[in-house]
């Protein structure tokens, strides 16, 4: 590729978008995405170490040692793995919830339980096995939209001082 038309790519590079990266990276609801997924982050990774040990490529059989190492130590990992990718969405909920009450200057832990509790009531939780799919990855969307709703609405009463003190 040619130097100058690469130099003339990354001028215009520059000058369009990176101030639109600056805008977008100060907006709190963009950061809450953000700082809730480095937090799924660990979760997903652990997840998806154990995928090639519980799906192998290739077909076990209980006859050989291996296949009946398999047999005994599938079960006890299959958990693990169902836990740390199944319950991304749920995650990322907490997340959001308390990155955007943080930069609200608002209880974290509380208000992360509130989005939570949001995104659980949203998604209909029960205790059938439909509803419990919306826990992993097809739940993200919906956890970011309750959980930045819940945190927003719990402002907006604060805000107008709708609000009653225990004390």
């Amino acid at each position: 590729m040619n130097i100058q038309l690469m130099n003339v790519a990354v001028d215009i590079i520059e000058q369009r978008l990176a101030p639109l990266a600056n805008v977008l990276t100060r907006n709190n609801h963009i950061t809450a995405m953000r700082d809730s997924f480095a937090l799924a982050m660990p979760f997903v990774i652990v997840g998806s170490l154990l995928v090639p040990i519980l799906f192998p490529p290739v077909s076990i059989d209980g006859a050989s040692r291996f296949g009946q190492v398999y047999l005994l130590l599938r079960p006890i990992l299959l958990p693990t793995f169902q836990l740390t990718i199944g319950l991304v969405a749920l995650i990322v909920a907490f997340g959001a919830s308390a990155s955007l009450a943080k930069q609200y200057r608002l209880p974290e832990r509380l208000c992360g339980l509130t989005g939570c509790l949001a995104f659980l009531l949203f998604i209909g939780f029960r205790e059938t096995a439909v509803s419990n799919v919306y826990l992993g990855g097809m739940g993200i969307f919906t956890a970011l939209i309750s959980s930045t709703y819940s945190i927003e609405i719990i402002r907006f009463f604060l805000q107008k001082r709708l609000v009653y003190s225990l004390a």
